[in-house]
């Protein structure tokens, strides 16, 4: 009985041998696709603050209940250079806070500041890509600027950075936020999501012609006004829940760029301080991998083995008395680590969140699985899509 134990013991820890040395593999090379990703990311110069007098930006804000948030990006855009070429378009979805109230406010000081609240939802449409729409609608400038009503920015001159870098590029420009976060476990999940998207969605990929994926940050974007005419508008992705990725396949599809500025801490974004929230939000942004659910129950299954996989490892080797799996596991938590300290670099975090930030790394299986199971999908509390299985 005791060598039948002692087999099935040895099988065991040959397994998690096997799968240790292919789990340091992926994160060896998730470490090369990381900085493989940060590789890519554009810088502006000093030579992009060059005013062109035939340009005007619209800058176009969509929100929902952003009361906190708001004075911060009005405040933010009010103080750039280059101003008064300014249009700001704030397109409310039907807020039901103070957020109304305190743009008012600010269209009695400043005259190039429009209000549209939109109080219903066409049918076919989704709400962000329709605020979009009716922004771009409602705009006069050459250049159009996308910014979330949860984001600011900090320099005062890079709106006018941004307006030639968009005037220069054959297709988007995008802008790499910094996550604001107010409590410690909003700052590891970031860390955590930063990291991961590098590693395995990273922007080497995205400028890569013969790869399909494609994405930039939804947060803060441009693009010249008659390149987005071009591309169909929002109108070709007005059904989507995940409006960014869909127009940047779209975008690159039709052999448009996308570029991504590394502002070096310059444009703000805030995240959401409750799990729940990080959770829903993953949810929705891998719906389509949840189509098929099979697929999504074995994609989160790895997923969960990367992350607890070193701690399993360890764990059994120091019960069984392996040493060897001992040090794997240990091996494998110090790649985790390496791996996600350039998540928390990028977000301005201090480096120790990289060592706790892999411990919740369930909260990317909990979301690949919500994707799967979950009948219906929110953004910005309310319901956006019918029941999974309604859809083809």
């Amino acid at each position: 009985m005791l060598l039948q134990e002692t087999s099935v013991a040895l099988v065991i820890a040959f397994g998690l041998a096997i799968l240790s040395i292919a789990n340091m593999i992926i994160w060896l090379y998730a470490l090369y696709s990381i900085k493989s990703s940060i590789k890519c990311l554009f810088k502006l110069e000093d030579d992009y603050l060059v005013k062109s007098e035939q340009s005007c930006i619209s800058v176009i804000i969509p929100t929902r209940n952003e009361e906190e948030t708001i004075p911060l990006l009005l405040k933010s855009l009010i103080n750039q250079k280059g101003y008064e070429s300014m249009e700001i378009v704030i397109v409310d979805d039907d807020s039901t806070d103070n957020t109304a109230d305190i743009v008012k406010e600010y269209m009695r000081k400043y005259q190039n500041i429009k209000y549209i609240r939109v109080d219903k939802i066409p049918h076919g449409w989704m709400p962000k890509p329709y605020l979009y729409y009716i922004g771009y609608r409602s705009s006069s400038g050459n250049v159009l600027f996308f910014i979330d009503g949860d984001t600011w920015i900090k320099s005062n001159n890079l709106l006018l950075k941004v307006m030639n870098a968009i005037l220069q590029a054959n297709g988007i420009v995008s802008l790499l936020p910094t996550f604001m976060c107010r409590t410690i476990r909003c700052k590891l999940v970031e860390t955590l999501l930063t990291t991961f998207s590098h590693a395995f969605m990273g922007f080497n990929r995205v400028y890569n012609k013969n790869k399909k994926l494609a994405w930039y940050y939804g947060c803060c974007w441009g693009i010249k006004k008659e390149v987005y005419e071009e591309l169909g508008t929002h109108e070709v992705v007005k059904d989507s829940i995940v409006e960014d990725r869909d127009f940047a396949e779209h975008v690159k599809r039709n052999g448009y760029d996308i570029r991504i500025i590394h502002t070096s801490g310059d444009v703000i974004t805030r995240w959401y301080d409750r799990i729940h929230d990080t959770i829903n939000v993953l949810a929705r942004v891998l719906r389509r991998h949840g189509v098929k659910k099979s697929r999504a129950l074995i994609s989160s299954l790895l997923v969960f083995l990367g992350y607890y996989l070193p701690v399993i490892t360890l764990i059994y080797g120091i019960v069984y008395g392996f040493q060897i799996l001992s040090i794997l596991g240990i091996i494998q938590y110090t790649l985790l680590i390496i791996d996600h300290v350039y998540g928390a670099r990028l977000n301005g975090y201090s480096k120790l969140y990289s060592i706790v930030s892999p411990i919740i790394g369930v909260i990317l299986s909990i979301g690949l699985l919500k994707a799967a199971l979950s009948e219906k999908v929110y953004w910005k509390d309310r319901i956006v899509e019918e029941p999974l299985r309604a859809r083809k």
